[in-house]
């Protein structure tokens, strides 16, 4: 990986083109776990799972922890993650943004709850002038740009997820 992208080369897609690499890239995308879970889980023989996993991990899709312990534990590498999710750094970001803009509404909320203009000079300019009074009400405007802004920001991470993951079932053939 470079930059954020992610590189695939004729080895890494070999390794990508067996059913059984790929169940095994979706349950360390779970968390770590032994060849005796990762077995477990397959219904595969040890052997046939350390074959797999050797291959994963010849292409950086998978790491070894070795701890000092009895047991050897395996886990998706940065590489591997990435292939699973590629677009989780994304999503954060419109998330974050997300919470970024109900602060700002909160704060913008604050300051209108706390004061302003006094209210007769909001009632003359509310039956004069429109414009005026919403110019007068700025922190109001801004907190419901704010809030819908959040909302929206929201949609379009649920929407990139949810497409992402359509990406790859039909990338990894798993419908």
């Amino acid at each position: 990986m470079s930059g954020g992208k992610i590189v695939l080369d004729s080895e890494t897609f070999k390794a990508l083109s067996s059913k059984t690499r790929i169940s095994l890239l979706r349950l360390l995308e779970n968390g770590r776990r032994t060849l005796t879970d990762l077995s477990r889980e397959t219904g595969l023989a040890k052997t046939t799972i350390q074959f797999h996993v050797e291959n994963l991990m010849k292409v950086d899709l998978v790491r070894k922890e070795n701890e000092g312990r009895k047991w050897l534990y395996y886990s998706l590498t940065r590489k591997g993650k990435s292939i699973l999710n590629p677009d989780v750094k994304k999503i954060q970001i419109i998330l974050a943004l997300s919470v970024t803009c109900l602060v700002i509404a909160i704060a913008t909320l604050s300051l209108y709850a706390l004061g302003g203009e006094d209210s007769q000079t909001q009632d003359a300019m509310s039956t004069a002038e429109p414009v005026r009074s919403l110019l007068v009400n700025w922190q109001l405007v801004v907190a419901i740009v704010m809030i819908v802004s959040a909302v929206l920001l929201v949609l379009c991470a649920r929407m990139l997820e949810h497409s992402s993951k359509k990406v790859m079932e039909w990338m990894l053939d798993e419908r």
